[in-house]
């Protein structure tokens, strides 16, 4: 299967919808930055962006979490924002779990977390995309990791992650 034609709208409305809120996230709250450098760029207001992609394909075919994509990031406050398109190529239909996590279990972890069953192949391949967000203050150099397992054999591709440096962090659980 060509990779690069089996693209759909979908994909590209969440791509659409993640780089909105990126865009909303900057407007609204300057950067801190570690280095010189940075500093410069948040003091003019200017948000630290980190972005990574891995097109794959990666396969995912257990019920135990297997790291798919990792990005380093430097202490301070961050928004993350992970998507992924997953294929199910098999004759039934087949459940998909991927977590985007922050943070270890000795500083404390966020993460955001979609489960789903994807149908089985009918005429060609089941395609879903999964969008996935977290909020996360590091105190050290941490990294944000998506995790997924699967009970099939299943494929990933065109994974992203971006990660956008805050200059406050408040989380708060919604009314």
């Amino acid at each position: 299967m060509n990779w690069a034609s089996s693209k759909n709208a979908r994909s590209v409305i969440v791509s659409a919808s993640v780089a909105a809120l990126a865009v909303t996230v900057m407007a609204g709250a300057p950067a801190l930055a570690r280095s010189s450098a940075h500093a410069a760029a948040a003091a003019a207001g200017t948000p630290v962006i980190k972005s990574g992609f891995k097109d794959g394909p990666v396969t995912v075919n257990s019920s135990n979490f297997k790291t798919v994509a990792s990005m380093s990031l430097g202490p301070g406050s961050w928004v993350m924002f992970g998507k992924v398109f997953v294929e199910n190529f098999d004759s039934s239909a087949n459940n998909m779990t991927c977590e985007l996590l922050a943070g270890t279990n000795a500083t404390g972890e966020d993460f955001d977390l979609v489960s789903l069953t994807l149908e089985p192949l009918s005429n060609g391949v089941f395609i879903q995309d999964i969008a996935l967000n977290v909020v996360h203050h590091f105190s050290s150099t941490g990294k944000v990791r998506l995790l997924c397992s699967g009970s099939a054999t299943m494929r990933l591709a065109y994974i992203k992650i971006t990660a956008i440096k805050a200059g406050t962090l408040t989380n708060v659980q919604l009314a």
